[in-house]
C-alpha cells in the first residue's frame, strides 16, 4: 500500500478534517487546533501553533493514548479552499435561478463570472494557492 493511501486512511478512520495540497496534507493540530502540515512522502508533520511535531506513527500514538478532553479531534476543521470555492459557486448559481427579475439575475451572473476569474487566479485548479 502506498504511503499516501495509509495517510488518508488514518485521517478518514479518525474523522480528522484534512486536505491535500500537492505533496502535503494540511489538518488541524490535535493538541491546539492550529494548522499542521504533513509531508506525504515521509509523514513528517509540524504544527504552526504549538510547535508539536512527529510522523504518522507518533500521530497515531497521540490519538490512541489520549482521551476526548486532551485532543481536538472532531471539533476543529481545516479551511479547504477548493471546497469553499464549490460552496460559493453553488450558492451563487442557486441565487441566479431564484432571482425574481432579469436585472438581478444578470448582476448575479456577472458577479459569478468575475469571482471565478479571481478564484482561478488565486487558486489554480490543481489545488495549489497562487
Amino acid at each position: 500500500m502506498k504511503l499516501a493511501a495509509v495517510v488518508f486512511a488514518f485521517f478518514k478512520k479518525y474523522k480528522i478534517s484534512y486536505y491535500q495540497n500537492h505533496d502535503e496534507v494540511l489538518f488541524p493540530c490535535l493538541l491546539c487546533g492550529s494548522r499542521v502540515t504533513m509531508m506525504i512522502y515521509n509523514t513528517s508533520w509540524d504544527c504552526s501553533g504549538c510547535g508539536a511535531s512527529g510522523n504518522l506513527q507518533s500521530l497515531h500514538e497521540l490519538v490512541q493514548h489520549s482521551d476526548e478532553n486532551t485532543i481536538c479531534l472532531q471539533r476543529k476543521k481545516i479551511y479547504h479552499p477548493k471546497h469553499e470555492r464549490n460552496q460559493i459557486n453553488y450558492r451563487l448559481r442557486l441565487m441566479m435561478t431564484r432571482a425574481k427579475d432579469k436585472r438581478n439575475a444578470k448582476e448575479l451572473e456577472s458577479i459569478y463570472k468575475k469571482l471565478n476569474i479571481l478564484l482561478a487566479y488565486l487558486m489554480p485548479e490543481d489545488g495549489g494557492t497562487g
